[in-house]
């Protein structure tokens, strides 16, 4: 009996999610230059392999749309990014491929969009991953626990991993993670519109980690936005929306004039005792990176910087002997630095057909709409601070691109195009 081939899609994805998500570092130093080049080249193999299947049916085609045309315009600019990176910064071939092959980790929407065509619906496989993000944060939530209360030190590679430094309000954070999103909006969603116990004790507990573990002021507002984002769109019931939208209204004026916004944006002011130095630290790596651009730099970027490849780009990314500027620092327009012009193609691209088929969603009243809403407002509104496109988070991409390609479909209504650009489209 052959093996169907979306089942060997999901075990290979399986397993690279337990590198991406941190198992490996359970066990062993994390290692990085070796993994990053191999789990990129295995992107590349099954995206590739997804175009020589044969009979994937009109519905695959339907559904893979928007993963090609955002295809189209994204690797080519990966490319030139790639190709001037190394003119420009002399990375030597080792070094090239753990810094570019990351940048094809979104490939992995082809093989996702397979599996949920083959599944028919998107649930059955996230449901795994999203155990597996679940298994691992717990497990970090475990050390983080012993570490700073019990001062026992387990799984150091994956706890320290931003070093011991990394404290705040004298405790020490651990990073979220990958496919946090990807989790949290599945638990958020299957919470709020299949009223699942379960899963809202799962959210809550994915949510507190951010508050409590993380620390991370932002991630946490972004949280609560989506949350409410898919209590309002999570009923058929006009009646009950508009009871909703005048409850949440209600608790915004309430929230406001209780001071809350006041204090959001005083956490982000240079002056804050808490978060000052972190806000003045961005405000100086915003302007450094915008008076090294020059030229054509303003079009397609400065490329992919990174310290520690290069003698060139080392330099460039110094700031002091213990300080360093960092791309990843800076959100969003770490992307724009890094692609310049280029980027609002990216950027514009996914999140002009998110939003759009969103708002279709809802408005045909969509089985899956308050999914594909969560997952646009989370990934758009995250990305302003944490860049989708950074390393950490570029795998989480994947699954962004592949969900909303999906659920989407359902929405799509045919119309005419040319020749030539229909026959790209279906391939």
């Amino acid at each position: 009996m052959l093996i169907k081939q979306s089942t060997i899609f999901k075990v290979v994805i399986f397993a690279v999610s337990l590198y991406v998500l941190g198992y490996l570092d359970l066990f062993m130093p994390p290692n990085n230059e070796l993994f990053r080049p191999v789990t990129g080249s295995i992107a590349i193999i099954l995206a590739v392999a997804t175009f020589f299947i044969k009979n994937k049916g009109e519905e695959y085609k339907k559904h893979i749309k928007f993963v090609n045309l955002f295809f189209m315009f994204y690797i080519p600019i990966i490319l030139v990014t790639a190709v001037l990176s190394v003119f420009w910064y002399k990375y030597k071939l080792a070094s090239l491929a753990a810094i570019v092959m990351p940048y094809f980790y979104p490939l992995y929407a082809y093989p996702l969009v397979y599996i949920f065509s083959k599944d028919k619906s998107h649930e059955n496989y996230l449901r795994v991953i999203v155990g597996m993000v679940v298994v691992i944060m717990g497990l970090k939530a475990v050390a983080w626990y012993l570490y700073n209360f019990q001062h026992i030190t387990i799984f150091p590679n994956v706890l320290l991993k931003h070093s011991e430094g990394w404290v705040r309000n004298g405790v020490l954070r651990v990073d979220v993670g990958g496919l946090y999103g990807v989790a949290i909006c599945y638990t958020m969603t299957s919470a709020f519109v299949k009223r699942n116990r379960k899963a809202a004790a799962i959210s809550i507990g994915l949510a507190l980690f951010s508050v409590f573990i993380t620390q991370y002021r932002y991630l946490e507002i972004v949280i609560l936005l989506v949350a409410l984002l898919v209590y309002l769109v999570s009923t058929d019931s006009d009646k009950k929306k508009l009871i909703r939208i005048l409850l949440l209204a209600g608790m915004g004026v309430a929230f406001i004039l209780a001071g809350g916004l006041d204090m959001i944006l005083a956490s982000f002011s240079v002056e804050n005792k808490d978060y000052g130095s972190s806000n003045e630290a961005r405000i100086i790596t915003i302007d450094y990176f915008w008076s090294i651009m020059e030229g054509i730099q303003y079009i397609v970027g400065l490329g992919m910087l990174y310290t520690g490849y290069s003698p060139q780009a080392t330099a460039l990314l110094t700031r002091s002997s213990t300080l360093t500027y960092w791309l990843e620092d800076i959100g969003i327009l770490g992307g724009f630095f890094m692609f310049g012009y280029l980027s609002f193609i990216i950027y514009g691209t996914l999140f002009y057909h998110a939003v759009k088929s969103s708002i279709l969603s809802i408005k045909d009243r969509l089985k899956d709409r308050a999914y594909l809403t969560s997952i646009t407002g989370y990934m758009i509104m995250c990305c302003i601070m944490l860049n989708i496109l950074d390393r950490q988070r570029i795998f989480d991409t994947a699954f962004y691109i592949a969900i909303i390609s999906y659920i989407s479909a359902q929405t799509y209504k045919p119309r005419l195009k040319p020749p030539i650009f229909r026959r790209l489209m279906d391939i």
